[in-house]
Order: structure tokens, then sequence, then C-alpha cells
């Protein structure tokens, strides 16, 4: 029995060292196929960095979206650096450039194989003009929905003007303060559900009340008392408003009135001096 199991043992030494061998070769042809793989394409990546990477160099750029800037002035913003590649551009970097812009909105920047960059820009949309100096002289400036004063509006624009407002150092792209965003905000819906309504105002003026409150006082276009308001308006309340103006016109009244009152949903005209009796 001891010899059988002897010779078991010095049967099976032989077949063990073999397989040992087997995997060790294995091994080496693997680490030798790897090592050629590498060698080759070494050269390979070489190659295709010497004639290719040049060819992404950014040298085309595509301009989309809603705004009035011109190509110039937004690669001016978009401060590209000398060589940009399509490879290793940030477009994020270059969209926040951009939307350091007080017009813009919002600015996105993709990439466009092979050597391009698409850019869409969305300029601010006002919804008010408030009265700035700017160069010394006064100039109605477009402010949008967020309260960012942008840039300059044309005389006579298709905007109120929110007047009340006064600036230490005016700059584009100042915020006005978060308590007039209700007045913002109201103003751009208006112009999309009631664009001919508001436009029967030429000014809005802002008025703070002895306790810090704000409201409004409308100077209408073609009658001639204005009227007091709260700060949010709507298209009900300007209905109301140009209904009862016309009353007041057609009866004769627009030179006994000072104001008319529109605050607490109950109409109230206050008379002028010297006529309440």
């Amino acid at each position: 029995m001891s010899n059988a199991a002897e010779y078991g043992v010095r049967r099976t030494g032989p077949s063990a060292g073999r397989t040992v061998r087997r995997s060790q070769e294995t091994g080496e042809v693997s680490r030798r196929i790897l090592l050629g793989l590498i060698v080759g394409l070494v050269p390979l990546a070489a190659v295709s960095l010497i004639l290719v990477f040049p060819a992404m160099r950014i040298s085309r750029l595509e301009i989309v979206g809603d705004t009035t800037l011109g190509r110039e002035e937004i690669l001016q913003w978009a401060a590209l650096h000398s060589a940009e590649y399509l490879a290793t551009v940030d477009c994020q970097r270059i969209a926040a450039n951009i939307e350091a812009h007080p017009q813009v909105a919002a600015a996105e920047v993709s990439r466009l194989f092979p050597n391009g960059l698409r850019v869409s820009v969305t300029d601010r949309k006002a919804v008010a003009a408030v009265l700035a100096t700017v160069d010394g002289r006064a100039v109605p400036v477009g402010v949008d929905r967020e309260g960012v004063a942008f840039r300059a509006l044309p005389e006579g624009g298709d905007v109120p003007i929110l007047s009340g407002i006064r600036f230490e150092g005016f700059r584009y792209g100042v915020h006005l303060p978060d308590s007039l965003l209700p007045v913002l905000r109201s103003l751009e819906t208006l112009r999309e559900a009631g664009p001919e309504l508001l436009s029967a105002f030429s000014e809005l003026r802002l008025v703070l009340r002895p306790y810090g409150e704000l409201e409004l006082l409308l100077y209408p276009l073609h009658y001639r008392v204005p009227v007091r308001t709260p700060l949010v308006l709507n298209v009900d309340l300007l209905r109301s408003i140009i209904l009862v103006l016309d009353v007041v016109e057609n009866q004769g009244l627009s030179s006994t009135i000072s104001e008319l009152d529109f605050r607490t949903g109950t109409v109230v005209y206050r008379v002028k001096e010297g006529l309440s009796g």
C-alpha cells in the first residue's frame, strides 16, 4: 500500500510541473502581446495627435437664438482663448462669460464636430422702462421681469415708464430692489394678456406710503385724471379704470377731479382743492 502511494506521488509530480510551466509560458506570451500593442499604439497616437488634433482647433462659430447682439460683441464677451480645441474647450466657461453681459438672459454653448461651436443666446425682455442718467443725459432703460436694467430703449417704446426710482451711479446690469418684482411680474403678464390696456397709460409712478408700502399712480395717455392703484396690476383692474375714466371724461368731470383711487376695490375720487363746496 505504501509503495503504491509513493508511486502515485512520484507519478503526479511531473504533470504538475508541466502545468506550472505552461501557465508561465502563457503569461509571458500575453505580456509580450500587450507590450507589442503598447509599442504599436504609441506611434499611432502620436501621429493622430500631430495630424488630427490641429484640425480640431476652433475656427467656426455658429450664433443662434433671440438676440440683437452682434457677432463681434458676442465674441468679445465669450473670451475665447487664442487657441481653443474641440476636445478641450470649456463650453460652460464660455456660456458663463456671455451670460455676464447685462442684456443676456441665457446662453448655451455646444460643440460642432470637427472644429466649431454653436452659441445660443437669448436676450432679456423689457417689461418696463426706468429713467436713468447715462453719459450725462436721461434715457429710458429696459427692465426685465427679474428687475435687471439691461439696455437703453428707443424713445416712444412699447413698454410703460416706471418712474419714482432714483439711481446712484447707474450702470447696466444693476438689479432693482426685490420689492419691485411683483409689479414687474404683473406688467409681464399684462404685456401678454392685455397689451392694449397697458398701452393706455404713459407712466406708472411708484409711490412710497408713510409705513413703507408701495403703490402706483397711473397717468393715462388720453385722459387727464391720474389713478392710484395697488402695486400689482391685472387685466380686470385696468379695464375697470378705463371704463370709469371714460365716464368721467364724458360727464365733463375731469376738470374737477384730482385723482381716482382704486386701491380698496371701491372707486374713490378726490375733488380738486377749492371745488369741494
